[in-house]
């Protein structure tokens, strides 16, 4: 009888869940939720897929989509959980790494809590190997940041100015983002490089 009993509560478990058997399967499907802006469901699968990943790289990618999602959805304190998840899987590359910090800061930014948006983003450029778009983009976040939250921070414009030295170190930056990287150092108060 508890045979039977338990046959049957593995079964009804089974057939309530998304019962899915693969990583490819949940993520496929959590693709076409999002396409047909069903969006909650997307999230759902994402996690499911998170959950049935066999390498980093693939719960990373998982995580990361839920996290956008929930994030332009203004879901934020939801979507940093996603990118502290990343963070917290061991073996994840940096570029993953680097992604989940410029989501929980972008989170941190469109709160308007721009000094742990900041936080977030300098430790990007803390990470190895990290690709130099990447590094551009932490750098453009943090000075966004300060121009809307450093109005009278001098610690905050010193940030300011060692993001734009990082990014001003790149070596392929193009003249235009070398030009706006060199006025926002000097409209900081560093000097001109």
């Amino acid at each position: 009888m508890k045979k039977l009993f338990l046959l049957s509560l593995i079964s009804v478990i089974g057939l309530t869940g998304n019962a899915f058997e693969s990583y490819r399967e949940a993520y496929n499907a959590a693709l076409s939720a999002q396409q047909k802006k069903d969006y909650d469901g997307a999230v759902t699968n994402f996690n499911e897929a998170a959950v049935l990943a066999k390498n980093s790289n693939d719960k990373s990618q998982a995580l990361t989509n839920a996290g956008r999602l929930l994030m332009t959805r203004r879901k934020f304190e939801e979507a940093i959980q996603k990118y502290q998840e990343i963070l917290a899987i061991e073996g994840v590359a940096a570029k993953s790494q680097a992604a989940a910090y410029v989501g929980i800061g972008s989170c941190r930014y469109y709160q308007k809590k721009y000094a742990e948006g900041i936080e977030s983003f300098e430790n990007i450029l803390k990470i190895e190997n990290v690709p130099e778009s990447q590094v551009k983009s932490a750098c453009t976040w943090i000075v966004k940041s300060v121009v809307l939250g450093g109005k009278s921070s001098s610690e905050l414009y010193e940030k300011g100015i060692n993001a734009c030295d990082k990014a001003l170190e790149i070596k392929l930056l193009d003249e235009k983002s070398k030009q706006f990287f060199t006025a926002k150092k000097e409209e900081f108060g560093g000097t001109k490089k």
